[in-house]
């Protein structure tokens, strides 16, 4: 699914690819792969999807189903709204409530608020890839939480990171996970402040490095939630 989606971005991104430099050797801007055979491809990897997600309960079959709306939806944001990044963590993320559903048959708040633990960290890392892209975005006209936090970067993302951090900290109380959790709560705070504090959104490169550093924040995660 994750492949599907990143087929049906960039099918309907094609036209605006073009005009930015980082996108614009992508498969189907550049000619590579014509559109109806990308089609042809995407058909077949949301039939694979289907196939599975119909192995599941009917909670998870919901949350499947209702995900692809999403995916959908998520390329045309960019267009209309500032916070397409918002969309797309809402996105990429229904995989902690399916995963959960998958096993549980069921959601509680425990698990909403992991969700929404990724819903803002896909927020802050997308906003720090998207500093890469501002000036072809403003070309463009395509808009993004990276410009729209471009003058008080990194006050914004030091923000949203610590909603993040007291959401995981909430997920850790509630399944009453041991003290020493809380002390990988502390490293991984004191690493997104160096994270954030390093970020120099001037720099296509720095940008793009700060970004490529979160599998270093996913990795905290999974200690933390791992008993």
């Amino acid at each position: 699914m994750r492949s599907a989606g990143c087929i049906i971005n960039d099918i309907i991104d094609r036209d605006f690819d073009k005009k930015v430099a980082r996108t614009k050797n992508r498969p189907i801007t550049s000619g590579k792969i014509s559109v109806p055979k990308a089609l042809i491809f995407l058909a077949i990897l949301l039939s694979i999807g289907l196939f599975i997600i119909l192995q599941f309960n009917k909670l998870t079959i919901f949350l499947g189903l209702t995900s692809v709306i999403f995916i959908i939806f998520y390329p045309f944001c960019k267009r209309f709204t500032y916070y397409p990044q918002f969309i797309l963590g809402i996105t990429f993320n229904f995989a902690i409530l399916m995963s959960y559903g998958a096993i549980k048959n069921e959601i509680n708040l425990s698990i909403i608020l992991l969700y929404f633990v990724g819903v803002i960290w896909t927020i802050i890392y997308d906003t720090i890839y998207g500093f890469s892209d501002i000036e072809d975005d403003l070309k463009v006209g395509i808009k993004s939480t990276s410009i729209k936090f471009s003058k008080n970067p990194k006050l914004i993302l030091i923000i949203l990171g610590l909603i993040k951090i007291s959401l995981l900290s909430i997920v850790i109380a509630i399944n009453n996970f041991y003290q020493a959790k809380f002390f990988m709560i502390l490293l991984y705070l004191l690493f997104f402040i160096y994270q954030i504090k390093s970020l120099d959104i001037s720099n296509k490169e720095q940008c793009f490095k700060s970004f490529k550093i979160n599998i270093i924040n996913g990795i905290l995660i999974l200690m933390i939630l791992t008993n």
